[in-house]
């Protein structure tokens, strides 16, 4: 039985692949961000429901952020887990 919870289990398991994106925020409410990325690849919509509430309520738009993560099952979210911002950097 336990066997079969563990190969059950496993490849969930496997799937959560955690990131770290910078870049700025776009806009931020109630629990969703939008992040331009730093290296140019476009913005990411991140979730804000896992991240402690004192990590974001003084974000404003154009702030640098590291966003850490994980991607979501279907590929087009973040799942945010922890930000941190960042010292001023030029905003695009």
């Amino acid at each position: 039985m336990c066997l079969v919870v563990a190969l059950a289990s496993g490849p969930a398991l496997a799937q959560l692949r955690p990131v770290a994106v910078t870049g700025w925020v776009q806009w931020i409410a109630a629990d969703k961000l939008m992040l331009i990325r730093q290296d140019g690849g476009g913005v990411v919509p991140v979730d804000l429901t896992r991240v402690p509430l004192d990590e974001y309520q003084t974000l404003s738009p154009r702030d640098p952020v590291a966003v850490l993560g994980v991607v979501s099952d279907d590929n087009r979210q973040l799942l945010g887990l922890s930000i941190v911002r960042l010292p001023d950097q030029q905003a695009p």
